[in-house]
């Protein structure tokens, strides 16, 4: 294993510990680990290579990319919404998104939006890039597609997490994505949601590192364009 570089702070040396199992044990190539607790960075770790065919030393300012990211972001944008009254988890989605009850998921609640089992991991007809970013393509296949399996019978990761639940969220407030979770998260949460409430979600993971990272610590940074 390539040697592991960085500290931790007092209290934290169990991260470090299971950093590096991941190397020795979980078949990790190369990998960095921060983690910042109220302003302060208490792990600071990297170590590896950048890919298995090279001796390149995967560094602190290594590319990579990364998925979900921002999924919790979202998640909070909607729970806002319970907290007043204004989205119930329990209540079938068709009921803010009537688009939704087609090929048999008129029954689907929201809660199984939040939980990764409604049944629609991934979109099935090939969309272009351009209409991705376009949003509407995007939620109206989704909203035709049958399940892939029965809804509440499976939880599997989704690729279209933000979409299903973004689409909720803006037909709920009558706003977009972005301008639903700005108006109505009025916590430090604010900008994370607006960040992450655009599509597609992986192009925003940036934005949202930016806005949540301690000021001091935004001059060592640099975003792929």
């Amino acid at each position: 294993m390539d040697e592991v570089n960085g500290t931790v702070a007092p209290g934290f040396e169990r991260v470090r510990e299971v950093f590096e199992a991941n190397f020795t044990v979980g078949g990790d190539v190369g990998a960095a680990c921060t983690v910042w607790v109220g302003g302060h960075e208490v792990v600071d770790l990297v170590g590896g290579l950048v890919s298995p065919a090279s001796d390149e030393p995967y560094t602190r300012r290594a590319l990579q990319m990364v998925a979900s990211a921002t999924n919790g972001a979202m998640a909070i944008c909607a729970l806002r919404l319970v907290e007043r009254g204004e989205l119930d988890l329990d209540a079938p989605v068709a009921t803010y998104w009537p688009e939704f009850a087609a090929a048999g998921k008129a029954e689907v609640p929201v809660r199984w939006l939040l939980t990764h089992q409604a049944g629609l991991p991934h979109v099935d007809p090939v969309i272009a890039m351009d209409d991705v970013y376009r949003w509407t393509p995007m939620v109206e296949a989704l909203a035709a597609q049958a399940p892939v399996w029965e809804p509440g019978t499976r939880t599997a990761t989704t690729l279209i997490y933000g979409w299903l639940v973004g689409e909720v969220l803006a037909r709920v407030t009558g706003l977009n994505r972005a301008s639903s979770c700005a108006r109505r998260s009025r916590s430090r949460s604010a900008s994370t949601c607006t960040s992450a409430c655009r599509s597609p979600k992986w192009t925003v993971w940036r934005h949202w590192c930016w806005r949540r990272r301690p000021r001091r610590a935004r001059r060592r940074t640099r975003w792929p364009r």
